[in-house]
């Protein structure tokens, strides 16, 4: 098999970084810094039938999202849900590291979704989820059919800062409250922040540092700096009884990553990117 050295690879070529023992055409020299190693993908097909052509592989859209281009996934790796980011995918896997609970300082109860994109859910797990532009989640809610709260989060990506933020915050319980920057919404209609709401068990406030704070009796406190960052705190009552993007809260931050299922159980997931997904409120 051969290979071009070119300063782009054709439709029918792929990039090589490695062949074997071989040497690449482009070598090191300063005249061709910048060009790339592009092989024929009918003769990479063929090689790959009785070679292990992933670690030839480079510059990837694997790479780009963490992965590494292989013909079978190592202990302690799983195959991430884009394997069309490595080339020729009938013979490599993108393989990604299973997440490790990642403990943090912060007690069992209490969480944080930065939006940017690091979240820490109630037991202490960290994990990355860049999410999507106006899409609206469910950041923990009490995990039963019909819950008697649910406490969601809208995701804007800001253009200038280049990264992604909680652009409102909104509690569930019966009413709608909703967490605008310096604005709140009540079922959609605005109320002055400058005096305390008290609408049933749900009081939101401001302090003097104009953090916005919103408590319903015997379930939560939740803290949130209009920006981007929200800090909820569970009452110990809902430990292991609640579930969204900041876990279950049972102490065990292994479990945290669970989705909801159309039969209505929770299942155990790898990916973050799957995690948060299913978490979307349809619609919103």
């Amino acid at each position: 098999m051969t290979a071009q050295c070119r300063a782009s690879c054709q439709d029918d070529e792929t990039e090589i970084c490695d062949y074997r023992d071989f040497a690449l055409p482009c070598g090191n020299s300063d005249d061709k810094l910048g060009c790339k190693a592009c092989a024929n993908n009918d003769a990479l097909d063929y090689a790959g039938t009785n070679y292990d052509i992933c670690p030839w592989f480079c510059h990837t859209e694997c790479e780009l999202i963490g992965g590494v281009c292989r013909h079978e996934c190592e202990m302690g790796e799983h195959v991430g849900l884009k394997p069309e980011t490595c080339p020729f995918p009938k013979y490599c896997n993108c393989c990604k590291l299973d997440p490790k609970p990642t403990l943090s300082p912060r007690p069992t109860g209490s969480a944080s979704d930065k939006g940017d994109p690091q979240i820490h859910t109630f037991d202490g797990f960290h994990y990355m989820y860049n999410g999507h532009s106006d899409c609206e989640y469910v950041l923990f809610e009490e995990c039963v059919p019909r819950p008697s709260f649910t406490v969601l989060i809208r995701h804007h990506y800001l253009k200038e800062a280049m990264k992604m933020v909680v652009s409102e915050v909104s509690v569930v319980n019966g009413d709608r409250v909703t967490l605008i920057e310096d604005r709140l919404y009540i079922n959609g209609k605005i109320h002055n922040i400058l005096t305390p709401l008290i609408l049933g068990n749900l009081t939101v406030t401001r302090d003097n540092a104009g953090y916005l704070r919103a408590k319903l009796d015997s379930k939560f406190t939740l803290t949130w700096n209009g920006k981007g960052r929200v800090a909820p705190v569970l009452n110990k009552s809902m430990f292991g009884k609640v579930c969204g993007m900041l876990g279950n809260a049972d102490g065990d931050p292994s479990n945290d990553m669970q989705i909801p299922m159309p039969d209505g159980t929770l299942k155990l997931v790898a990916e973050s990117d799957e995690f948060g997904d299913k978490w979307i409120v349809p619609g919103r």
